[in-house]
Order: structure tokens, then C-alpha cells, then sequence
């Protein structure tokens, strides 16, 4: 239907559990519906599923209890598989960037992990090269959330980061630009802190929280308060030293998550870092029926949701994955397209075999007409004694007949769609043809054109009949006429050969 949004749905799984999230337009945007299953933590070990079996039996009843099966779901990918590389590729060729960025990432990167899987955003360029920002995760644990998903009845469309969920949930109700912001999530088992540099992270830090946390919405312990405020500073000093040479440093910093952890570490970092403009953003908008609570709790899903209306998206979806699901409508296409081909080949190939069976018969009749000829010219001499050797060869040549030249002419003379589909001989001075016509008229104007040939005393037509007709019932298949027409050769001096009589057939 014209103008027809994509719906929008967003899945995150983590050792917390798993979030489904539904938005609708009205005036903004908005929580239409909610699914929530929490898990074990024990499910989870590293930001990897640790016991897969179970997570699927577990996923695939609860798709089926939420009535979910089928739905296509943008995913979030953990932010500690994720390593984010800033490259300059020599080149400033549009098409072959994504080749080249290809080439760098499998050459030159060393990332802890083989077979990486990797999407880039373009920086900027000058006059030779061209400046990426490069997210590569390995394969395997792509596959393993991707494939866990899928089993349970949901479809993938992209996987993409945290980070930049987040990032896109803020800027749909406030407009941050994220061009020197430094955005912190906390969660129940962990805070993730993002430096962000002209809209995009340039690298994370994941810092789990100390213990099990007994009930949610907890603030910090003292001591990792003070150990999460000095791993800020070290990051804050590494961004603007060691990636920005001193030209630029951090100006913003942007809290979310847990209430009770959230506005701890905002008090705190107002102290530590009392130049920087520091808030705190809840997602209560996307949720005016359901409570912030439920806005906040599935922050990181509601920007996943919004990936279809990003104009620049980074996704981690292998490749080969997205083209495994249209390989079989290529392959039918293909193959229908290849018998499509190969009926028009042996279509050509068995009618152009006929025709050249036809013809060889035809030269062949036509072969043997002119040897019966001499030999019955060689008959007359023997009976008359010694003849002139001259007179000898006139009188074969004045009855000799040229096969192929006659063969060439009548088929000149065909009208467009005729086909000649046999020729005969009733006696050694004339010839009959077989010829169908699309239209009647066509009919009798190749008789015209027959009695005008240079090998023709005259020709008439025998008979002309309706094909694929019976009666006046006529089919839409076959609407041709096959005429039947006699012809008679010229003598030696441009006369008539034989005692025949056409009747008439070309005054």
C-alpha cells in the first residue's frame, strides 16, 4: 500500500533476557506492544550462550506462546564483540571502497577473532584517500545469536550495535548530534560507556557490575563507583590524547538506564568532571500508556526498532546470509530463464534440420531430373548415328536446368511468413510446389510472381485449403492457407517445354 510504513520491531538477548519491542507513528513514536521473558544468568558466559539447547527450548515456546512466529526483528549484537577501527583507504572511488575496506579488514587488521564479519561508515576524504570508521564482530558469535533467533520461529533482517540504538532512541525526542558525547548504559550486570565522535562511536569499554544484584534498579557499591569514575577519566584522557592529538576532548556526557544507578553516577560525575555538560535521558515518551518504567527497561530494543527510519545503518548481518535468503528465488528464476532457452534452442535446431533435409531432397530431385535429361539426349544420338559433336552440346545445354537457382528464386518470391514446404515433379517439363500462406491474398500474388520466373513457361494454381479449419469453425492456433501450384519449365528457346497446356492459366 503506497506510503506504507515497514514495521518496526526490535529484539535484544542478554543474560538479563530477552526484550521484544513493537513501535507505532502517531504523533511520535510510540510502544505498541511488549514481550519480555527473563533468563537465567547462568544461560550466559562471556556475551555467548552458554547452554544453546536450552535457550532454544525456552525461545521457541515462548514465540509460540506470544503468537511471534514469523516476525522480522532487528537484533542487537553485545558491545563487547564489537571492535571499532578507524582506517584510511587510498582510494576516493565510491565503487571500489567497499572492496578495498574489504581487503583492509581481512589483510592488515589484527582482531582477536577469525572470519570477522564487518560494515563501515564513510568519515570524510581528501584528495587521495578516503577516511572509514570500520565495526567488524567474528562470524561465529553473529551466527550463534542469528541462528538461536531463527530457530525459534523469528526472522533476522539486521544486526546492529548498542550503541547506536541508543544513540538513535535519544535522537528521535531530543536531536543530540553525538558529535563529542560520551553515552553510558547502565544495566543490571553491567555498565557500557561509548565515546562518540560526529554521530558515531569510536570505541566502548564494558565494566561489570560487582556481584549478583539481588534486585534490579540497585545503585553501585562505593568501590566501583570510585573504579567506574576512574575508568572514565582514563577513557575521557585516551579520546582526547591519544585519538585526537590534544585538538579535541569530550564535551558531553548522556546517562541511561536503572534510576537508582543512573542519577548515583550522574551526582558523581558532576563532581569529577565539572566542566562537562552531564544529564540524564529516560524513554518514558515511548511509553505514555505503559509507564517509564517499561520505556527505560527496553531502551536499547526501542532504538532497534527505529533502525528501518536511520539514514546511514550499520549492520552486521553477514552477507552471505542475506543472499542464502534470496538464492532460491534466483536459482528459480535462473533456471526457468535457462529452459526458456534451451526450448527456443532445439526449437531452431529441429526446424532449421528440417528445412535443410527438405532442401537436400529437393536439389537431389532436382539432380536427377537433369541426368535422366542427358541421358535421354544421349539415347537420341546413338539412334540418329554420328551426330555433331556441337549440336550435341547445345541440345544439353538447352535442357539442362539449374536446381539451385530455381530453388534460390522461389523462396526470393516468398511472401513474409510463407514457408515452402515441398516441391515435386509430375514430369520431366514441370514441377509442383506446395507454399503456406498467412493471408489469402498472399496466394495469388505469388502465382503472379510464379508465372514472371525466368525457368517458368507458366504456372497455375491446383488447389488452395483452410488450415486448422473444419467447416467454418476456424481455431485461433492455425489461420494459415496451404496452396498447391503447378509450374511449367521454359524449352530451350525460351518456350514451353512439352505438349502441355496450362489452361489458360497465364493469359
Amino acid at each position: 500500500m503506497l506510503g506504507r510504513r515497514p514495521r518496526t520491531i526490535g529484539l535484544t538477548l542478554d543474560r538479563t533476557g530477552i526484550r521484544f519491542v513493537r513501535l507505532k507513528k502517531k504523533k511520535g513514536w510510540e510502544i505498541d506492544a511488549v514481550h519480555a521473558l527473563p533468563l537465567l544468568p547462568e544461560l550466559f558466559a562471556d556475551d555467548q550462550p552458554a547452554d544453546p539447547e536450552q535457550l532454544r527450548e525456552r525461545l521457541s515456546r515462548w514465540v509460540q506462546e506470544e503468537r511471534l512466529k514469523g516476525a522480522s526483528v532487528t537484533l542487537a549484537i553485545p558491545a563487547s564483540q564489537v571492535i571499532i577501527r578507524r582506517l584510511r583507504i587510498q582510494t576516493t572511488n565510491a565503487k571500489a571502497l567497499s572492496g578495498l575496506v574489504a581487503l583492509e579488514v581481512e589483510t592488515t587488521l589484527h582482531l582477536p577473532f577469525e572470519d570477522p564479519v564487518h560494515d563501515y561508515v564513510k568519515l570524510g576524504e581528501d584528495e587521495e584517500s578516503t577516511q572509514v570508521l570500520v565495526f567488524a564482530v567474528s562470524r561465529l558469535a553473529v551466527r550463534q545469536y542469528v541462528d538461536l533467533i531463527e530457530s525459534a520461529g523469528l526472522r533476522v533482517n539486521a544486526v546492529e550495535l548498542s550503541a547506536t540504538a541508543l544513540a538513535r532512541a535519544i535522537r528521535e525526542q531530543s536531536d543530540e548530534a553525538f558529535s563529542e558525547t560520551m553515552l553510558i548504559n547502565l544495566d543490571d550486570s553491567a555498565l557500557e560507556i561509548y565515546m562518540f565522535h560526529d554521530g558515531y562511536p569510536v570505541f566502548s569499554r564494558t565494566i561489570v557490575r560487582y556481584g549478583p544484584q539481588t534486585e534490579q534498579d540497585e545503585p553501585l557499591p562505593a568501590s566501583q563507583l570510585a573504579e567506574v569514575t576512574s575508568e572514565i577519566a582514563r577513557m575521557l584522557n585516551f579520546y582526547q590524547f591519544s585519538i585526537h592529538e590534544g585538538q579535541t576532548r569530550i564535551t558531553e556526557a548522556i546517562l541511561v538506564g536503572a534510576d537508582a544507578g543512573r542519577e548515583q553516577l550522574l551526582a558523581e560525575l558532576r563532581q569529577t568532571q565539572p566542566e562537562m555538560n552531564i544529564k540524564s535521558v529516560s524513554f518514558d515518551a515511548y511509553a505514555p500508556r505503559l509507564g517509564d518504567a517499561d520505556g527505560d527497561a527496553n531502551r536499547v530494543a526501542i532504538g532497534l526498532a527505529l533502525w528501518p527510519t536511520a539514514k546511514q545503518r550499520i549492520d552486521l548481518l553477514p552477507k552471505v546470509d542475506r543472499e542464502a535468503k534470496l538464492l532460491p528465488a534466483l536459482l528459480s528464476g535462473a533456471l526457468l530463464l535457462w529452459l526458456l532457452a534451451l526450448a527456443g534452442v532445439v526449437y531452431f535446431y529441429v526446424d532449421g534440420r528440417s528445412t535443410l533435409a527438405m532442401d537436400r531432397q529437393t536439389v537431389s530431385q532436382l539432380q536427377d531430373q537433369i541426368t535422366l535429361l542427358q541421358n535421354n539426349l544421349s539415347a537420341r544420338s546413338a539412334q540418329a548415328g554420328q551426330l555433331n559433336p556441337v549440336e550435341a552440346i547445345d541440345g544439353i545445354r538447352a535442357h539442362r536446368r539449374d536446381a539451385v537457382a530455381a530453388m534460390d528464386e522461389l523462396k526470393a518470391k516468398l511472401p513474409q511468413g510463407a514457408i515452402l514446404q515441398s516441391v515435386s515433379y509430375s514430369s520431366g517439363s514441370q514441377m509442383g510446389i506446395t507454399v503456406r500462406f498467412r493471408e489469402l491474398d498472399q496466394a495469388s500474388r505469388y502465382l503472379f510472381d510464379l508465372r514472371r520466373m525466368t525457368f517458368a513457361a507458366g504456372a497455375q494454381l491446383q488447389s488452395i485449403v483452410q488450415n486448422g479449419a473444419s467447416g467454418s469453425d476456424e481455431t485461433a492456433a492455425d489461420k494459415t492457407k496451404t496452396a498447391t501450384y503447378t509450374i511449367r519449365f521454359k524449352g530451350a528457346e525460351g518456350g514451353e517445354s512439352g505438349d502441355g497446356n496450362d489452361g489458360g492459366a497465364d493469359r
